[in-house]
């Protein structure tokens, strides 16, 4: 696995095992745990910024993993407590942000009111807290995907597959029902202006005057073919009267 392969990642791993294991609720026996595994030196490396910054990255990836894809709840709540922890415990400038897929960040509200539902107002309040200082960013991948300038002796298999997977993956959403629909509509809008007089188009009061302009024209069914032809030949049509 990805993250049992970092150092960082791997202690990170030990510590939220750590805390499942103690089958307890609480965010103080998070931090007891935490201390007893001096996590709290994490942030306390000698590398440059954006060598921290990736690792930052990397461990808020590995919290979220546990918080939003596993299935027990203690195993959720250890990815939460760890994700909050680094969060604001973090020196980067600005601060690394939580990637979350949308599908993912549709999975947070009904476990947040599960907490509720539950009382546990430990990890209600540290939800709360991560929402509340706009600490996940909803994105297309939890990983980014730019392979970087700093990439030395050509692209490995790895980064080949990733970038391969990713173009099939924006190919799928490209050919999506949503994103057909919204080109459809574009293209009605370029439509409906070419048959709006110039005049109108100039006036503040456009979309009050859109209606009556279609029932003018005798409808947008009725019309589709003259729509057709007059953005064919490029010019505008009148409403007739």
């Amino acid at each position: 696995m990805e993250f049992e392969q970092h150092p960082v990642t791997a202690d990170g791993l030990t510590l939220m095992r750590a805390f499942v294991s103690k089958n307890s609720l609480r965010f103080a026996d998070f931090v007891q745990v935490w201390n007893e595994h001096k996590f709290y030196y994490v942030y306390r490396v000698g590398v440059e910024g954006n060598v921290k910054t990736e690792m930052t990255d990397m461990m808020l990836r590995l919290g979220a993993h546990w918080f939003l894809t596993e299935v027990e709840f203690y195993t959720k709540l250890a990815g939460l407590y760890f994700m909050y922890a680094l969060y604001f415990a973090q020196p980067c400038s600005p601060k690394c942000q939580i990637r979350v897929t949308s599908d993912q960040w549709k999975m947070i509200d009904p476990m947040h009111q599960e907490m509720i539902a539950a009382t546990h107002w430990d990890a209600v309040y540290v939800l709360c807290q991560l929402r509340a200082a706009s600490a996940f960013t909803i994105c297309y991948s939890p990983r980014l995907l730019s392979l970087g300038p700093a990439i030395k002796g050509g692209p490995t298999s790895e980064m080949v597959g990733i970038v391969q997977d990713s173009h099939r993956a924006v190919c799928d959403i490209l050919r999506s029902t949503p994103t057909n629909l919204l080109m459809e509509y574009y293209q009605r809008k370029q439509e409906l202006e070419l048959c709006l007089p110039p005049q109108l188009l100039s006036r503040p009061t456009l979309i009050q005057d859109i209606e009556k302009v279609l029932e003018d024209m005798g409808g947008v069914s009725s019309s589709s073919s003259s729509l057709q032809g007059s953005v064919q030949s490029g010019q505008r049509c009148t409403p007739e009267k």
